[in-house]
């Protein structure tokens, strides 16, 4: 029982330096492990170089120069073009490949990772520039690269329709070996070999999408747009199926393999500026004033007419729009906004009878619808007046007054008007009298004779006498 108690410290003390040196063992085994694991594993190799281990730096160092002087002998219909890395843009991805070779290994744990099985061979990470190497070919083999034709959807002047023009297929060079073998020719870390084939090539956008578009097309010229009178509905403006297409955008999106179809806003608001407001607008008819020398007036020569014009072009565009877009009516009524005319002053002694007669006489114009009271060849007065309607013309001529009525009864098939003041007849039932029934001087309504104004008229009936001559001229 003693002896045992004696042998208990040494146990102790044994026991103490075993699991020390299992703690610095297992130490020890640790940083070597991880030291190794910064290092490429044994049988690993990059571009046929073991690079067994090599640090990730190192390996990346060597994988950045493996593209240079890189050349590739690019066969095509028997015709050989060669090609360099700039040519067709090849870069190595140096820090991929070195990734990948760290990684490279046989199993987990460091008695694996060092075990002496097969070599690990580590594929270069290499990329192209698809379309550098896609116009490397076409300059280099341009004879056997045909584009393909997109369809297109147009419309055509000539039948008023929409139509497609189908796709045409093409030619081009498939470029899938030059890519599978590129990173194998970038290791060789030498001139290589690669022969490719000419192979049809298809329309990135086919004839049914294309029929697709004109389908949206037409649905869009079958729409009624239309600008109305709001007075009786008559049709003031209505874009042409050429006018409709040409808003239309088609455009092709080879990527997406279809059209899109959208109607340009721009367009829309363009065409009713230019092409609508000018074709409704109504210009105003300057007033034309007769003037004696110390610029008094001295009657109206020509009545002056004011104009009209679209109140809100914009609205109509926006309407037409909105019709196209599926949200509204396409037939607008128009809304006008009123352009005031101006006034021209004519002197009286700028104004030329046709003919001249002494004392007081009387001028009748009736393209202008005018009426000049003269003394000799002097302009003294002028009125606007309304001659006979195109169906009851005032008779052209020379004439003279032969009756003066201060106030009578004018009857005819139609009207009959009584009360008519300041009647100065000179050519059977054809004279001048007081119109109090229309206010449409400057245009010819009448029945015949020359309508006035009542104040006009009495001036005119002062002025002539029995016997005065009436010069009646287009």
């Amino acid at each position: 029982m003693g002896l045992y108690l004696s042998q208990r410290p040494v146990y102790r003390a044994r026991r103490r330096a075993l699991l020390l040196a299992v703690v610095l063992l297992a130490a020890v085994a640790a940083i070597i492990g991880w030291r190794l694991s910064q290092r490429a594993a044994p049988g690993t190799t990059v571009a046929g170089q073991d690079v067994s281990g090599y640090s990730e730096a190192q390996i990346a160092g060597l994988a950045a120069t493996l593209d240079d002087g890189f050349a590739v002998d690019v066969t095509v219909n028997g015709r050989t073009a060669t090609a360099t890395a700039q040519d067709i843009g090849v870069q190595v991805d140096a820090r991929a490949t070195a990734r990948a070779a760290m990684a490279a290994g046989h199993g987990p744990g460091l008695a694996a990772r060092y075990s002496l099985d097969i070599p690990t061979v580590v594929p270069v990470a290499v990329t192209y520039d698809a379309t550098a190497l896609r116009a490397w070919l076409e300059r280099s083999f341009g004879d056997d690269v045909r584009a393909p034709t997109l369809p297109a959807v147009a419309f055509d002047p000539a039948t008023g329709r929409v139509g497609v023009t189908p796709g045409v297929g093409g030619t081009t060079i498939d470029t899938a070996p030059l890519g599978q073998q590129l990173a194998s020719l970038v290791a060789a870390r030498e001139r290589g070999r690669v022969t490719l084939d000419v192979i049809a090539a298809a329309p990135a956008i086919d004839d049914a999408a294309a029929v697709a578009a004109q389908a949206q097309v037409d649905a869009y010229l079958a729409i009624p747009l239309e600008l109305v009178s709001p007075d009786d509905g008559r049709i003031l403006a209505q874009p042409g199926a050429a006018d409709v297409a040409s808003w239309i955008r088609v455009t092709p999106h080879p990527d997406w393999g279809s059209f899109t179809v959208v109607v340009d806003e721009a367009a829309v608001t363009a065409f009713v500026a230019d092409q609508v407001g000018p074709a409704v607008a109504v210009s105003p008819v300057d007033q034309q004033i007769m003037t004696a020398a110390d610029g008094t007036p001295e009657g109206e020569l020509k009545r002056g007419v004011a104009g009209r014009q679209l109140a809100d072009p914009a609205a109509l565009a926006q309407s037409w729009l909105a019709a196209l877009g599926g949200q509204g009516d396409g037939v607008v009524t128009a809304a006008w906004s009123t352009v005031e005319f101006g006034s021209q002053p004519i002197p009286a002694d700028s104004l030329t009878p046709p003919v001249t007669h002494a004392g007081h006489w009387v001028d009748v114009d009736l393209g202008a619808q005018t009426a000049i009271l003269y003394d000799g060849s002097r302009a003294v007065q002028a009125f606007t007046i309304s001659s006979g309607a195109p169906g009851t013309p005032t008779p052209l001529g020379h004439y003279q007054v032969y009756s003066k009525v201060p106030t009578q009864t004018l009857s005819g098939l139609d009207y009959r008007y009584g009360d008519v003041p300041w009647c100065v007849w000179f050519f059977g039932n054809i004279g001048f009298h007081t119109a109090y029934w229309h206010d449409n001087f400057g245009t010819a309504v009448s029945h015949g004779c020359v309508n006035m104004r009542e104040a006009d008229a009495h001036v005119l009936y002062d002025w002539m006498s029995i016997g005065g001559h009436v010069e009646v001229h287009p």
